[in-house]
């Protein structure tokens, strides 16, 4: 083992020691993505899209849609994430699910988000691939969520 110093770059992260706390973003990796993609030339866009849905069978209009979201990328390089110093280190999470939401296919959806403290650390939108007959089921399947909760709690006390 060496010792390397304070951590600056971690697969893919920058890791940015500030004396209120600590500062992580994507910028050099989001920087080489732009490159493999070919858009350094072009204009960033204000809003990203969602195109997930579509990752088993995309199209060409999906190849648009990830063009997009790279130029979305392009404008905001230096977007990350802050962990405070003072912050409680408790874990938080939130989860809702609407029934027959995509207008669509009358899918119900899905999403939940999880704190570390003040920070943002994990988030997911999903369409469900059933159309659900009551709220009450949508949103008892949307609680399969503490399961991640649980294993993310359990990672962070061997911590």
């Amino acid at each position: 083992m060496k010792d390397l110093g304070q951590l600056t770059y971690f697969l893919g992260l920058e890791v940015h020691h500030k004396p209120n706390g600590i500062f992580l973003n994507q910028h050099k990796y989001i920087q080489d993505l732009i490159t493999l993609a070919g858009l350094e030339d072009t204009s960033s866009v204000a809003t990203p899209i969602e195109v997930s849905q579509f990752m088993s069978y995309p199209s060409h209009l999906h190849r648009a849609a990830v063009r997009r979201i790279i130029r979305y990328l392009r404008g905001s390089p230096t977007h990350g994430l802050f962990f405070p110093t003072g912050s409680e280190l408790r874990l938080v999470a939130y989860c809702d699910a609407d029934s027959a939401g995509c207008p669509d296919t009358r899918h119900s959806t899905k999403g939940w988000c999880m704190f570390l403290g003040d920070a943002l650390i994990s988030w997911k939108c999903k369409k469900h691939d059933w159309v659900s007959k009551s709220s009450t089921k949508a949103e008892y399947r949307t609680m399969s969520t503490c399961s991640k909760v649980i294993w993310l709690h359990g990672l962070l006390a061997k911590l």
